[in-house]
């Protein structure tokens, strides 16, 4: 039968017992079984049908998908332990959100993301998001999109690396199964490279339905962000969206307050920053500067550039996706807005 190492925030509900023997052929069936034994087990380690948002589960020493339809070997090893920014415990004492907190995110790894963005972010203090997809260009075309290498260097300078997936697919036109291959194919690049199994995740193209959001659940994801619609009008060359309230939208579900591009300007801009107040966070999402491949989303350095001047001048508060932990508690999501796009 399965040993499951019990982390020492759970040892108060074994009795002290640090390794417990239990059956069980899937987590699902595990899990179910310490709750037999243990009870308040299931309620520490699951939400509703899934992995709280926070743990990670590891099989004989290997990082899981976090699936409770993962399937273990009668003489597997589990442990379940707390994943980066998160874990069994309660979070930390959550911060007060400021006003002109900013969520900075880059989209599809183009070049630009290593070469411009990278040392002007670093010289501001800035943090960031990059979700990274192997599709598009990304295995054509190196003069305009970033290297495993490059990606590397992007982590090792402290910034984030988010999971955009595999092949850039509308995620409505997947099975379960075809985006998880995707997702996990994406974790594993990054642990092949020794970048963290990404915690966060950006919709490529904006869609996402019942079933892709389930997925991102039962993965274990923290924090997930959208477009601007459909509350704002959609603008292929970019628009204004709503800002990002946690006590209404679910972290799973997190708005672009602006997605710049061709036709987003530095009015449009300052008016994201004015909408971070009041417990409310502004969410920049951009493709590209410049994005080579994609005119239609292109933002020029010089204009980026007064961007991230406006950002620095005004004293907001920078930060990558994942850090939004420090702000809101991401398993704190029933209730909260869920919105679907084609």
């Amino acid at each position: 039968m399965p040993i499951v190492a019990i982390p020492s925030l759970l040892r108060n509900l074994t009795g002290g017992e640090e390794s417990i023997t239990v059956p069980g052929a899937t987590i699902r069936e595990v899990i179910n079984n310490l709750e037999v034994r243990y009870s308040g087990m299931k309620a520490r380690l699951c939400e509703e049908d899934h992995i709280k948002p926070g743990i990670a589960i590891y099989v004989n020493g290997l990082l899981t998908r976090g699936s409770l339809l993962e399937r273990v070997d009668a003489d597997a090893e589990i442990h379940f332990l707390p994943a980066i920014g998160g874990g069994i415990a309660q979070f930390e004492t959550l911060q007060p959100i400021p006003n002109k907190l900013v969520v900075l995110t880059f989209d599809d790894g183009n070049k630009s993301d290593y070469t411009y963005v990278r040392p002007l972010l670093k010289r501001y203090g800035f943090g960031a998001t990059f979700f990274i997809t192997e599709g598009l260009g990304f295995l054509n075309n190196k003069d305009h999109y970033v290297t495993w290498e490059e990606i590397r260097e992007l982590h090792e300078e402290g910034f984030e690396i988010g999971n955009h997936t595999r092949h850039h697919k509308n995620v409505n036109t997947q099975s379960k199964e075809e985006l998880l291959a995707d997702l996990i194919y994406i974790d594993q690049q990054c642990e092949s490279y020794g970048i963290p199994i990404p915690e966060t995740f950006g919709y490529p193209g904006d869609s996402r339905g019942p079933e892709a959001v389930a997925v991102l659940r039962e993965k274990g994801y923290h924090f997930a962000r959208r477009g601007i619609g459909p509350e704002f009008p959609y603008h292929l060359e970019g628009g204004r969206g709503p800002a990002y309230d946690p006590d209404i939208h679910h972290p799973l579900v997190i708005p672009s307050t602006g997605v710049p591009g061709p036709s987003y300007g530095f009015d449009d801009l300052v008016w994201a920053i004015e909408q971070a107040k009041d417990g409310k966070i502004a969410v920049l999402t951009f493709h590209g500067v410049p994005a080579l491949e994609h005119p239609w989303v292109d933002v020029p350095p010089d204009q980026f550039k007064t961007y991230m001047d406006y950002l620095r001048d005004s004293g907001c508060t920078v930060i990558a996706l994942r850090d939004l932990a420090k702000y809101v508690d991401p398993s704190e999501s029933l209730g909260k807005s869920i919105t679907y796009f084609p």
